[in-house]
């Protein structure tokens, strides 16, 4: 894949996920399980590459046409999402997390993304 497309994929997925002002996209795009994994993978490989640059720039030319065609989809076909459900369930995810040690990182970090004011 060439480089200007790489570029405009990133760009893409960026202004139809986490530029849109509907949550329900950007809830359906990033509970999805395969986006997750390789945002997980991503953000891995930025860290350990000294945080230049940006996650999406880490992904190979596969997995960024991946989350390309899911941020498609999700911005075309977004799920429903209501606040109350999602807060129920990552205050169970928290407390699941709490039991097992890990912390709360990706909670905070979710009610950060969402919920700004908290």
């Amino acid at each position: 894949m060439s480089e200007a497309r790489r570029k405009a994929y990133i760009k893409d997925i960026i202004e139809l996920i986490d530029e849109n002002e509907n949550l329900n996209v950007k809830l359906s795009f990033y509970s999805d399980l395969t986006v997750n994994n390789l945002m997980k993978k991503a953000y891995s490989l930025w860290e350990n590459g000294g945080g230049k640059g940006i996650p999406l720039d880490y992904l190979s030319d596969e997995e960024l046409e991946e989350l390309h065609i899911r941020a498609i989809h999700y911005y075309q076909n977004p799920i429903g999402f209501s606040y109350t459900d999602m807060v129920k369930g990552i205050n169970i995810e928290e407390r699941k997390i709490n039991k097992e040690g890990i912390g709360s990182k990706f909670t905070k970090v979710l009610r950060r993304l969402f919920f700004a004011s908290s």
